[in-house]
């Protein structure tokens, strides 16, 4: 159980393990970009293509935790850890069952997914081959995914941070190996690339084989079985979540297919940005996610007092941080774009663009961290609808602004811009409206008798909020 009104504990123990995590978990993809950048522009943009598809279904697999997460958070609030492993073993099924169709859908598609976004490069085979490797990496994925997240809700978000050293450590001497042929002056290039990426996810998955048996207390593994109710349940609560997801990545596959005809280069280019996008998600996501988890226990506790209080706290904090680390990147623009592309032409297309993007930094810590409380409380439905609304708004701007205003690359960001503030009127009429702490919690047992002192140093004080 983790002390809500201990922000600082808060942030140590769940904010900034998720902050380095999915930092680590992002050195993957900019070591494939920087190796495959050293190999050219066409193998980087069939790269790009490739990494934009996977990007979409990995998500929409790990979307499937949404469910976990808020049962999760809720059966820990009441101290029922029983259920709570009931809870893990049934949300693993969807995740396994989402990953096995994606597969099949690359092993025998995936060529041409490529191909109908940037056309018929000659790389377009061994992009191919990468997208099917990668694509295998989600079985293994789809277990990191559950038991890394189960952890996280019971209040320890250190060994992610673990599993993701372990996948590094294998994925990038093998990237060098492989993809570049250091030491064996035989590269593979990109299709090395996606088996460095395979052979690295086999160890993460072999790592969290071994948390998940040393963590009995959580009792995980107590029994075998599945409780299919729950894990309907679990199901329901997600799909909003993965259509949310869905809605949110579409733009950024289709962008791809927007920017080819402006040349190899700017496909390049935006893989660039791309990679600076997701790394933008570093700190607003963890602030969310932490959240998300501690209103969770509190809901689950019948603590609607402490939920609220958290929750303005924690926007104030995270909000404020997300504007000052924006305004970092943005200064750092062109020397992170060269060191990712290798080529200063590219660095001096995507550089400007990138810093542009930076805007959205602030837009999305009120967004994901105003919206952790509306998740926590159960409505999954409104991540769906805020999610298909910032489609809706920039899909036919990037339209507008990278082909009929030409603006190219900087289409990019400005579309971005719009959707994200779009979203945070939403969130912020959400708020206001609606009474998320009134609802009844989703667990099936009353909640364990908690402390009465809440020990700040050395003395008690009473539960009380100011």
């Amino acid at each position: 159980m983790i002390d809500h009104r201990d922000l600082r504990g808060v942030v140590g123990h769940l904010v900034v393990p998720q902050i380095v995590a999915l930092i680590a978990d992002q050195l993957l993809g900019i070591g494939d970009t920087i190796a495959v950048g050293a190999l050219g522009r066409e193998p980087l943009a069939a790269l790009s293509a490739a990494t934009a598809i996977f990007a979409m279904m990995i998500a929409l697999v790990y979307g499937m935790r949404a469910g976990l997460s808020i049962l999760g958070a809720q059966y820990i609030g009441a101290r029922d850890y029983s259920g709570f492993g009931r809870v893990v073993r049934a949300s693993s099924v969807a995740p396994f069952a989402l990953a096995a169709v994606f597969i099949a859908a690359t092993v025998i598609g995936g060529e041409a997914m490529l191909r109908a976004l940037i056309g018929p490069l000659p790389v377009l085979h061994q992009g191919a081959l990468y997208l099917t490797l990668r694509a295998l990496t989600m079985l293994f994925i789809a277990y990191e995914i559950v038991t890394l997240s189960a952890l996280s809700v019971a209040g320890d978000a250190k060994p992610t941070v673990h599993v993701l050293v372990v996948i590094n450590a294998v994925h990038l001497p093998l990237l060098a190996v492989l993809a570049l042929g250091i030491g064996t002056h035989h590269p593979f290039g990109i299709v090395g690339a996606g088996i460095s990426s395979l052979l690295a996810e086999c160890a993460g998955f072999a790592y969290c084989v071994f948390l998940v048996k040393h963590r009995s207390d959580l009792k995980i593994l107590e029994r075998l079985d599945i409780d299919w109710r729950l894990a309907r349940q679990s199901v329901v609560l997600a799909l909003p979540e993965v259509a949310f997801l869905a809605a949110m990545l579409a733009p950024d596959l289709i962008m791809v297919g927007l920017v080819a005809p402006l040349g190899v280069a700017y496909v390049a280019a935006l893989r660039a940005i791309n990679v600076v996008a997701e790394l933008s998600f570093a700190l607003p996501g963890p602030f969310g996610y932490a959240a998300q988890t501690v209103i969770g226990q509190r809901l689950g506790a019948r603590d609607r007092a402490g939920a609220r209080w958290f929750h303005t706290r924690a926007m104030r904090l995270g909000t404020i941080a997300c504007l000052i680390c924006g305004a970092g990147l943005a200064l750092l623009a062109w020397p992170i774009a060269f060191v990712l592309t290798l080529q200063p032409e590219l660095a001096a297309i995507a550089a400007g663009p990138m810093a542009l993007y930076m805007l959205t930094m602030p837009l999305k810590g009120y967004a994901v961290i105003g919206i952790s409380a509306i998740r926590a409380a159960g409505d999954t439905r409104f991540s769906m609808i805020v999610g298909t609304t910032t489609s809706l708004v920039v899909l036919p701007l990037a339209w507008i602004f990278i082909r009929a205003a030409g603006l190219g690359l900087f289409g990019v960001p400005l579309a971005w811009i719009c959707g994200w503030g779009m979203r945070v009127a939403l969130t912020a009429a959400k708020l206001h409206f609606d009474a998320w702490w009134e609802r009844e919690p989703l667990t099936l047992s009353p909640p364990r008798p908690r402390p009465v002192p809440i020990l700040e140093g050395e003395r008690g004080i009473e539960a009380g909020y100011d």
